[in-house]
This record gives structure tokens, sequence and C-alpha cells, in this order.
């Protein structure tokens, strides 16, 4: 819970650093799931785009830098490293995730690298997508990690569907450089605050349903 809870706190501030990726976010709930029921997981494998937010939020931020330690359950040898048994193992998940030889540009926060040309997701045995181990590796991999991708698939696409994400009245909100997060085994964000505003939202009078909506853009 308490990785969830960072993870999210560390993707809202992102979000309000780029409003153009809640404006696609959005067009795409809106496209997918409408605006008369909330996001449900079944819509979530028709959602490219706000799957790739969270891939590529859970890497650039990297909000569990270093991995659970494991131990070697006998002596291998890895790429001409001697690994003797016992040896314990801790994957440098903050080094993997800024590589610039696997990723290019580590440090800017660009959704679109986990997307091929026709917009869709890239498969999980895409190169990208198995250089990312937020959640470990392997069969030791954890196994929380359906749990909480949900959680925040949820999570986000509830918020940004029903609310405009402002700054606050009269103030900034932090960095969103990793750099700057506060550090340990789980990083977060220095306190911020945010406004959520309800969404404008035109209705028939008579029937109820939604007759149109106003394309939003978070104010800056």
């Amino acid at each position: 819970l308490l990785t969830t809870r960072n993870g999210l706190l560390c993707i809202l501030l992102v979000l309000l650093h780029h409003h153009e990726c809640v404006d696609r976010m959005y067009q795409e709930i809106v496209d997918v799931v409408g605006l008369e029921r909330s996001p449900s997981l079944k819509d979530r494998p028709s959602m490219p785009y706000t799957e790739a937010i969270m891939l590529e939020a859970l890497r650039y931020i990297t909000h569990i830098p270093i991995g659970v330690p494991h131990g070697a359950m006998e002596d291998v040898d890895l790429e001409g490293y001697n690994i003797p048994k016992g040896s314990m193992l801790i994957i440098n998940s903050w080094t993997a995730h800024h590589d610039p030889a696997i990723w290019g540009d580590p440090w800017v926060f660009r959704p679109d690298r986990f997307l091929d040309d026709n917009g869709e997701l890239l498969p999980p045995e895409h190169t990208l997508r198995q250089s990312l181990v937020t959640f470990g590796a392997g069969k030791r991999a954890c196994v929380g990690e359906n749990l909480a991708k949900s959680r925040i698939f949820l999570y986000l696409t509830t918020l940004i569907q029903k609310f405009d994400f402002l700054l606050p009245i009269g103030g900034t909100v932090p960095s969103d450089d990793p750099h700057d997060f506060l550090p340990g085994a789980v990083l977060r964000p220095h306190d911020y605050m945010m406004r959520l505003k309800r969404s404008s939202k035109m209705h028939d009078n008579n029937h109820g349903n939604v007759a149109h909506f106003q394309k939003r853009r978070m104010q800056q």
C-alpha cells in the first residue's frame, strides 16, 4: 500500500507538469469509456496511451530505486562474471531505468516511447518493456504487480475523467525531477498541493445523457 500510495503521489505530480499528457489521456477515456460511467479494468486493454503513461511514470520516477535482495542458489557465470553460490543479488532499478544506451533520453518524461507507429502498446517481449524492472524480474518478481498496476489504472482514469487538475491558487508545485524527490527505500515527492475541480459537462435536461463535453485543459 505504501509503495502504491507513493507511486500515485509521484505520478500526479508529474502529470501536473505535463498537461499535454493529461489532455491525451482524458481524450482516450472519453473515446473508450465515455462520461456516463466510471472506468473499469475491462477498459484497460483498449487504452494504450493510458497504459503507456503508467509504464513511463514507473520508469521515469522509479520510486523503488533498489530492488529486494535475492540470493544465488548456485555458482553462476554471467557474461564472464563469476557469481558464487550464496551471493546477495540486488537489482539497481534506478540505473536500469535511466540508462541512455537503452532509453536514449532517460530524463525526459515521454510516454510515446512505449507505443508503436500505430499508437498501440509495445508487446511485453519488446526490449523496452523487458527493461522495466519496477517489480523485479524473473520468477521472483513481486507478486503484487498486477494488483498495484490495476489500482493505479483505476485511480488515475477515474480522477482524470471526473476532475480537472489545477495548480494551487497563488502557489506552485515542486519539481517533478526524480533527483529532487525525498530519498529512501521508497522515493516520495516533497509535500505539495493541487486542486481538483469537477469537470464541466453539459447534460441533456430531458434525458440526462451527456450531450456535449468541453475538452479540458489543465490550467497553469
